[in-house]
């Protein structure tokens, strides 16, 4: 994988960071054009944030944490 442009692995570790945060307004606080910044479909179909997911999120680790919560005998709750 070649190396990112610093803006879109910016906006993609936010995203992960703040899961319940709307793509679009992540992308306007990154520079991000309104017009691309609402169509944020064609920042997360490119080549680059697939391999930043693949990098990020590998499927092994995915496929862990779905397993643990199929296994899960107990449910934890925060109540923060």
């Amino acid at each position: 994988m070649k190396r990112p442009k610093p803006r879109i692995k910016k906006v993609f570790l936010e995203a992960m960071e703040n899961p319940g945060k709307p793509l679009g307004k992540i992308m306007r606080e990154n520079g991000y054009a309104d017009n691309t910044a609402d169509n944020p479909q064609d920042l997360t179909r490119t080549k680059t944030w697939e391999e930043l997911l693949d990098l990020y999120l590998p499927d092994w680790k995915l496929a862990k944490v779905a397993n643990e919560g199929l296994e899960a005998t107990t449910v934890k709750t925060s109540f923060t």
